[in-house]
């Protein structure tokens, strides 16, 4: 709206992708810490991970320059929810979107969750953003890529915690699907 009311104003606009780091605990990050992996039948829920220095580097060339635009903060490449199962050494289960709304209606309904059955389209309709114009227009290569940025906060919560919440130490276990372990994307 500003932009409109007042064109003279330059701006610079990130727009994040999901953010992970050492100390990340969120939302998000619960999905990756269960007995199973869930997903949803029928969307491979990609994930595009940014390693929060690479935001803190961005925030700090926008400052310090005199770049405008609007920029997707992203690492190249994604990850998916199968992937991520692979990774953390999980099952991984995808469930049919019915089953998954019901559940988180009910779930919330008896207080055991705060989220409902509209977290289900969030998880179907992930957003994949192209990092391009952050590369070439604004001038920053983020140095960790999705993968990568994943297997760090994999690594960074087993130091920090002896583990995931409830599985033990499998970071860096290589899954059934190839994924690579956190050694091999050095």
């Amino acid at each position: 709206e500003y932009r409109e009311k007042a064109p003279q104003l330059e701006q610079l606009v990130f727009r994040p992708g999901t953010v992970l780091g050492a100390e990340t605990d969120n939302q998000i990050t619960a999905l990756f810490e269960g007995p199973i992996i869930l997903g949803i039948r029928g969307s491979d829920t990609p994930f595009v991970f940014i390693w929060d220095h690479d935001v803190v580097s961005c925030l700090l060339l926008g400052i310090t320059t005199d770049r405008t635009g609007i920029y997707n903060l992203a690492g190249d490449g994604v990850v998916t929810m199968r992937q991520i199962a692979g990774i953390v050494g999980r099952p991984y289960l995808p469930l049919p979107v019915w089953s998954v709304r019901g559940g988180l209606f009910l779930l919330r309904k008896v207080g055991l969750t705060p989220y409902g059955p509209e977290q289900v389209d969030f998880l179907r309709y992930r957003p994949v953003l192209s990092n391009r114009r952050l590369k070439e227009e604004f001038g920053y290569r983020p140095e960790k890529t999705s993968l990568e940025t994943f297997h760090f906060y994999l690594e960074a919560r087993r130091r920090r915690a002896g583990g995931l919440r409830r599985g033990g130490e499998a970071a860096g276990v290589p899954g059934k699907d190839g994924c690579p372990s956190a050694a091999e994307t050095r």
